[in-house]
């Protein structure tokens, strides 16, 4: 450490990169439960995580008194430079990784104390900290000031689990697209097709929004489901509280006095593509999510939404003989890929059939000779 209190010790690219996103998202404010926990995994993965960490906390607090100093041509710094002034021993410590992370910057200042003063290790240090404070500065700028956009999709029959950016955790059922675009101010989310279960990570300074066709759903602090099919949207709240609005065209006003819809846990919303807003509340939310364990659980259900349901997952898909009997209301729970099951169940209903054809099954009446 120098004269100014500034740590010199060469810092890990990749690792100070990450120490200065971490740096970023505690200083915009508590971290959410699962970026908390995040974060102490990154310390506790290396005693370097820790120190690199309270690198960038140091060089950021050093950077608002440094901008206030007379600068110095860097030609008179190099001048006056020997290359030996510019190390410092950095010993090694043992313990658990935060006391190293400590230790290691304890080390640091006993050994910059051993050194005699000398003008010219001034002036390194200063070299050192003002190339410290270029590289941190840019990581920093880079963490809060880019937009970062980022699509994830899933194929027919595949699911998908990712944490984003920050920190909020995504899932995506079946053949489902999502593009996210976060900035500083804003995280944005649009929904192109199918179904995504957010578990908001909490930044009060950046508010979380969805966007699907004309509506945008704005987080209030909770875990909800977007289901986007057909032109119509499903939402569903599984956690905490959402509101609905309606996405005005370029001509009108930003936004309305209140949204359409304000949803708390257990309520869902369908919005149609012409406009029109149906709440419905007492909403089972783990049926809602059934899927995240793959399931596809139906009480009194029409046979023809839960066949589409599952031709969602399956590779062989069924089809049914006539609209009459996709009006059969019909319960139960089947896991998304067990097909043998549910075209057992489908054979069982009263009056039906289940035929296995060329290209998949058809459900017919039964006559009365069975195949």
């Amino acid at each position: 450490m120098n004269e100014s209190g500034i740590p010199l010790q060469g810092m890990n690219t990749q690792i100070a990169l990450e120490a200065a996103q971490w740096f970023v998202a505690n200083r915009e404010g508590a971290l959410a439960p699962a970026q908390a926990h995040a974060f102490m995994q990154w310390l506790q993965a290396s005693p370097q995580h820790v120190a690199e960490y309270l690198e960038v906390a140091a060089i950021a607090g050093y950077a608002a008194g440094a901008a206030k100093q007379d600068p110095v041509a860097l030609e008179d710094l190099l001048a006056q430079l020997r290359p030996e002034d510019n190390v410092v021993e950095f010993e090694a410590a043992g313990g658990s990784p935060a006391s190293a992370g400590r230790a290691g910057v304890a080390a640091t200042r006993r050994t910059a104390h051993r050194r005699p003063r000398r003008r010219a290790f001034a002036w390194g240090a200063g070299i050192a900290a003002m190339l410290a404070l270029a590289i941190v500065g840019r990581v920093l700028t880079w963490s809060m000031w880019r937009t970062e956009v980022r699509s994830y999709a899933t194929a027919h029959g595949q699911q998908g689990d990712w944490r984003l950016p920050d920190g909020t955790r995504l899932r995506l059922n079946s053949e489902s697209a999502v593009t996210i675009r976060f900035d500083r101010s804003k995280r944005r989310v649009e929904v192109a097709h199918g179904q995504a279960l957010f578990d908001i990570a909490q930044q009060p300074a950046r508010p979380f929004e969805v966007r699907t066709g004309p509506y945008l759903i704005e987080d209030v602090g909770t875990v909800f489901d977007v289901y986007r099919q057909a032109g119509e949207t499903t939402v569903t709240v599984v956690e905490g509280r959402v509101h609905v609005w309606d996405l005005p065209e370029a001509s009108q006003p930003a936004r309305a006095q209140r949204p359409l819809a304000d949803l708390r846990s257990g309520q869902r919303a369908h919005l149609s593509a012409s406009g029109t807003v149906a709440a419905q509340s007492g909403v089972d939310t783990s049926k809602a999510v059934a899927w995240t364990r793959e399931e596809i659980v139906f009480e009194d259900e029409p046979l023809a939404a839960v066949v589409a349901e599952f031709n969602r997952y399956s590779k062989v898909q069924v089809r049914i003989g006539e609209d009459a009997i996709g009006e059969l209301k019909v319960s139960g729970t089947f896991g998304i890929h067990d097909e043998v099951t549910f075209r057992a169940f489908l054979d069982s209903l009263p009056g039906l059939r289940a035929d296995t054809t060329a290209d998949g099954v058809i459900v017919r009446r039964r006559t009365t000779e069975r195949r």
